[in-house]
């Protein structure tokens, strides 16, 4: 079935003339059609739909017929959408993180890099970059799409008619017009994923997709009325890269380049425009060179300023006085994204980070994570789950933390199967270890173990961090490039002028000495600020700081070694992060031979943190301990041990517990990050949230942008804290 191109009318369908239109699912000319589970139908219109479906059914492919034209447009526009948006995304190297090519465990662990710098299968883009996918279809190529669609439903078809030879006139009469929406950005983005899946491992044609740009990418791009930065951004990077060689495609390359970027096609000359919200003509994207990732943003502005478009039009910040209270994982991350970005943006930016401990000290939370880096059980597909696969991305992306990252994959063990569709890469229901590992984790992973109906699955993207080892490499980098961390620091207030008005500066108290007696306390108050970042974890529940709700979630997790007389060489290791939910226990074991043990109800944030906590009161910091010499702990400690021992009995048979750590977990009242300003206008900005560890290279990114580029980042638009003192829905009822 060959393309062809209709001339003025800029048609780029595919079919057979007088005889019917199908859109069909091959991978290359000449090869058998790819069959499988998930592969979309191959859609048939016309007169002869009836018989080219017996014929593609025979060979297996399943088939659609429809009976107008539009519903034949409508799959069409949708697989046009894929073939633009997956080539770019799939040969866009640029930013992508190298491995360490010294470290051969991380690669053969499937880390989420592309260190050859080699195309992405449209797999790991579902995988990798699936926030950028979902942006460059929802904001960009989806509503040139339906301008596409309009455009040919509302053209004469009279070298069509011949397709409405032998319908009746009440199909004759509705064979046109009937679809007019091309569906919402969920819908083209399962259309998406469930053709990617049928073809995993697949890399589109860089050269095919040149060669055909002018009736791929450039049927978009014709409608220049609609912004498409990302989408101009990602093909200016192909034609870059191939101004590289002096292949036969090249001239032909910037031609195309030059008609559909600064001519509108006369299909969409005589189309209205439709009505587009003030927000999204005056949002754009910034470029996070620090984690390669393109952010959508909208300018942020006083209420009585008057809104313009563009980047170069927002007031962006050359000077900034901001104080970070909490020098945590979350707090660490922010000062060090700021310090980044005032050295690389040109900024003059002053940062002061308080906390209440010693620096010594790697932050109260921090010290009580199981630190697990994952976007597990966090309502794929949903704005919190996004937040926390772009989190795990970056982790792989931030050159200060990267190196802190093991990612051995995680097996969990829960009652109910999952459906993910593609949006978190998992393998399963299992009846064996994937790795071979079934002599250490022969009992997690069988099927029915303990006689509990159970469902194993196999995460191999997801991992864990010595997260003290990250928030001092953190505090590190941030203190070469000019903060100041003050630890054993207690604010006391914050001080408004006038009294309701913008914080203007911090008091705080600080201790010395080794004992009560010799112990003086000193008062100290920093001036002229222009921000103040909340990232205190549990403390942000203090009245001081505006007491954010948070829920009450103790953990407790137990520390243990491998005995001494055991020759580490052939000590047994996991090779897996273990997670059993219904044991209500999980293992985890450090590269430096450290287990980590936790048990009770796994926290993961989201609704169901909230759902199973909804009747506990908040808590202040001081509510939390942190104890490894008395004998409750000691006794808490070695019981977490014997419940977790048949997950993992022979390394865990032969460890000895040396400390229990208890803390309170940070986490907002409906259980989702709190990120933002209470009120546009204040300059107090929290950035607090349970899954810390995964989060916070990402939100510290996000929340530097949003400081010193003065915007709204839409990724954080869903957990602003405001919603947490009014009645809200919580974010998983809305989209990123």
């Amino acid at each position: 079935m060959n393309s062809r191109s209709m001339g003025r009318t800029g048609r780029w369908w595919g079919g057979m003339d007088g005889l019917g239109r199908s859109c069909c699912n091959w991978e290359r000319v000449g090869d058998w059609p790819n069959i499988h589970p998930q592969t979309p139908p191959t859609v048939v219109f016309g007169k002869h739909a009836s018989t080219v479906a017996h014929l593609l059914s025979r060979a297996g492919i399943p088939v659609q017929i429809v009976t107008s034209l539009d519903q034949w447009y409508v799959s069409a526009i949708r697989k046009l959408l894929w073939a633009s948006a997956m080539w770019l995304l799939c040969h866009d190297v640029v930013g992508v993180v190298s491995s360490n090519t010294n470290n051969e465990e991380s690669n053969n662990n499937n880390n989420n890099i592309n260190s050859t710098n080699s195309p992405m299968t449209v797999e790991q883009v579902h995988r990798q970059q699936g926030g950028r996918l979902r942006h460059l279809v929802e904001h960009e190529l989806l509503p040139a799409a339906q301008r596409v669609l309009q455009s040919q439903i509302m053209e004469p078809t009279s070298d069509c008619d011949d397709l409405d030879e032998g319908l009746t006139n009440n199909n004759r009469e509705n064979n046109r017009h009937v679809v007019v929406d091309i569906g919402s950005a969920e819908e083209v983005l399962e259309y998406c994923i469930a053709y990617s899946e049928s073809i995993q491992g697949a890399i589109p044609s860089k050269q095919l997709a040149l060669e055909e740009l002018a009736t791929r990418n450039g049927v978009f791009l014709r409608h220049t009325d609609i912004p498409q930065p990302m989408h101009h951004a990602l093909l200016q990077a192909q034609l870059d890269d191939d101004d590289d060689d002096d292949g036969p495609h090249n001239a032909l390359l910037h031609r195309a380049r030059s008609h559909n970027l600064a001519e509108q096609d006369a299909t969409s000359s005589s189309t209205s425009s439709p009505t587009t919200p003030s927000l999204e003509q005056n949002s754009f994207w910034i470029h996070n060179q620090n984690l390669g990732l393109s952010i959508r943003a909208t300018p942020r502005r006083h209420p009585n300023a008057q809104l313009q478009q563009g980047h170069d039009q927002t007031e962006k910040k050359k000077n900034l006085h901001v104080v970070v209270i909490g020098a945590g994982m979350m707090g660490s991350s922010v000062a060090l994204a700021l310090s980044s970005s005032s050295i690389s943006g040109g900024e003059t930016i002053r940062v002061t980070v308080l906390d209440r401990l010693p620096l010594h000290v790697d932050g109260e939370t921090t010290m009580g994570s199981w630190a697990w880096i994952n976007s597990n059980e966090k309502g794929a597909p949903s704005p919190y789950h996004t937040l926390n696969c772009l989190g795990m991305l970056a982790w792989h992306r931030c050159s200060v933390v990267q190196p802190f990252g093991e990612w051995t994959g995680s097996l969990v063990r829960r009652r109910t199967p999952i459906h993910y569709r593609g949006h978190y890469r998992a393998k399963g229901p299992l009846l064996h270890d994937p790795n071979g590992n079934d002599d250490d984790t022969s009992f997690f992973a069988s099927q029915h173990s303990d006689n509990h109906d159970s469902n194993v699955y196999y995460y191999p993207d997801e991992g864990c961090v010595d997260p003290g080892a990250a928030v001092r490499a953190m505090r590190s980098k941030a203190i070469e490039q000019g903060v100041t961390f003050i630890g054993n620091a207690h604010v006391t207030n914050l001080i408004r002028q006038p009294e309701n008005g913008p914080i203007t500066g911090v008091t705080y108290t600080s201790s010395s000495g080794d004992n009560e007696d010799d112990t003086t306390i000193s008062y100290h108050t920093i001036d002229s600020i222009d921000v103040v970042v909340v990232a205190a974890g549990v403390g942000s529940g203090d009245p001081v700081l505006g007491e954010l709700p948070l829920l009450h979630s103790p953990g407790v997790i137990a520390y243990a070694k491998p005995d001494d007389d055991d020759d580490d060489s052939s000590h047994p290791r996991l090779k897996q992060i273990l997670v059993d939910t219904i044991r209500e226990s999980h293992v985890l074991q450090r590269a430096d031979g450290t287990v980590l043990v936790g048990g009770g109800f796994l926290e993961v944030g989201g609704a169901a943190s909230a759902q199973s906590r909804h009747d506990l009161p908040n808590t202040p910091s001081s509510a939390t301990t942190t104890t490894t010499n008395t004998t409750d702990e000691r006794i808490m400690g070695e019981a977490l041990l014997r419940a977790a021992t048949p997950l993992a009995a022979s390394l865990l048979n032969r460890v000895s517990l040396t400390a229990t750590v208890s803390r309170n977990r940070p986490i907002p009242a409906d259980g989702f990050p709190a990120i933002g300003r209470l009120v546009d206008d204040d300059n107090l900005y929290y950035a607090v949230t349970h899954s810390g560890v995964t989060l916070s290279p990402l939100l510290g990114e996000l929340v530097a942008m949003e400081l010193t580029d003065n915007v709204h980042c839409h990724l954080l638009e869903s957990f602003r804290p405001s919603r947490l003192f009014q009645d809200l829905s919580p974010p998983d009822n809305t989209e990123i």
